[in-house]
C-alpha cells in the first residue's frame, strides 16, 4: 500500500520548482533528529525493562532458594515426625499388648489355687480309694485298674505341672516389661 501525502515545495528565488531528490534530502535532514530521538527512546527503555528483568530474576532467583531452604527444612521435619508417629505406634502396641495381659499375673493367685485345689482333690480321690480297699480276709484287687488309675492320677498332674512351668516364663517376662516400662508410663 502506497501512501499519498501532498507536500508543499519551496520554490526557489528563480522560480523554479526542487527536485524530488532534493526534497527527499529535505525531509531526511528533517526527520533524522526525530528518528535519533525515537531510537535512543528505544534503546533507553529497553535498557530499563533489561534491568526490570534482571532485578526480577535476581528477586526470583532468591525467593526460589530461600523456597528450597523452606522445602529441606519442611522434609526434615516430616522425616522426624514420622519417626514420632512410628514411635508412638510402638508403644500404643505394647501398651495394648500389656493391657492384654496385665489380667493374668493379677489372675495368677486365682490360678495357682484352681490348680492347687485339682491336685489336692486327685489327692484325696486316691487316698479314698486306697482306703476304701478292705484289708482283711480275702482281698482280690485288679491290679490293672489300680495301675490305670494311678496312671489316669499321674498324667493329670505332669499336665498341671507343665501348664504350670509354662506360664511361670510369661509371667516373669510380663514382670521384667513391667519393670521396664513402669518409668516411661505416667498413671
Amino acid at each position: 500500500m502506497l501512501l499519498s501525502f501532498s507536500i508543499s515545495f519551496p520554490v526557489s528565488s528563480i522560480g523554479t520548482k526542487i527536485s524530488p531528490i532534493t526534497v527527499f534530502l529535505h525531509l531526511f535532514t528533517k526527520t533524522l533528529p526525530l528518528n535519533l530521538k525515537e531510537s535512543s527512546n528505544i534503546r533507553f527503555a529497553n535498557a530499563k525493562a533489561q534491568i526490570s528483568m534482571n532485578a526480577q530474576t535476581t528477586q526470583m532467583e532468591s525467593q526460589l532458594f530461600s523456597l528450597g531452604a523452606n522445602i529441606s527444612h519442611l522434609c526434615d521435619n516430616v522425616k522426624k515426625k514420622q519417626a514420632e508417629l512410628q514411635m508412638l505406634r510402638r508403644t500404643k502396641a505394647l501398651s495394648t499388648i500389656l493391657d492384654t495381659q496385665m489380667p493374668y499375673p493379677d489372675d495368677w493367685s486365682t490360678v495357682e489355687k484352681d490348680y492347687t485345689r485339682s491336685l489336692d482333690g486327685a489327692t484325696t480321690a486316691l487316698t479314698n480309694s486306697l482306703l476304701r480297699l478292705p484289708i482283711s480276709g480275702n482281698v482280690q484287687v485288679n491290679v490293672k485298674d489300680v495301675a490305670k488309675a494311678l496312671n489316669s492320677a499321674v498324667k493329670t498332674a505332669d499336665m498341671i505341672t507343665h501348664q504350670m512351668q509354662m506360664f511361670f516364663p510369661k509371667v516373669n517376662d510380663t514382670g521384667m516389661m513391667l519393670n521396664v516400662l513402669e518409668p516411661h508410663v505416667s498413671p
